[in-house]
């Protein structure tokens, strides 16, 4: 993020990144500096990936979301052309490839046991509802109860 799409594309000094970061984050303009602009991309970037999120339409709400969501492309074409993937482009490709059925393995699953359930994010949850779907496995919660 901070080498491949806010040094080299000067995103680091924008103004109106740099506006939309401070509202985002509820902090002082003053206060975004390049950490605080990879710290809250980076974590926009797995929020919008896990909780699935339609980036387009989140685009078009407002010049601020267009502005963030600008920088994020930037950093996702980065990863992409050159066969990167952080966590949640990890998840969001797993899923993927079992909806198309592209991981056999899994037919040889009977059961699925997810912990701290109430921490699961939409795509976590998709995929344990995919892998059951696809494989026939039974699938077994545990979680708080708050």
């Amino acid at each position: 993020m901070r080498q491949n799409v806010l040094f080299q594309n000067d995103l680091y000094n924008n103004n109106d990144l740099k506006q939309a970061i401070a509202s985002l984050c509820g902090i002082p303009l003053a206060e975004v500096i390049v950490p605080t602009m990879i710290a809250s991309l980076t974590g926009l970037s797995d929020r919008l990936i896990q909780d699935l999120v339609d980036v387009d339409a989140l685009s078009d709400s407002s010049p601020e979301n267009r502005c963030l969501i600008n920088a994020l492309q930037q950093y996702w074409a980065y990863l992409e052309e050159n066969h990167l993937m952080d966590f949640a482009l990890l998840e969001r490709e797993f899923l993927r490839r079992l909806q198309n059925g592209r991981l056999d393995a899994i037919r040889q699953l009977s059961a699925v046991f997810v912990d701290e359930f109430q921490d699961t994010n939409p795509l976590q949850e998709e995929i344990y509802y995919s892998l059951c779907e696809q494989s026939g496995a039974s699938l077994t919660v545990v979680g708080d109860d708050d």
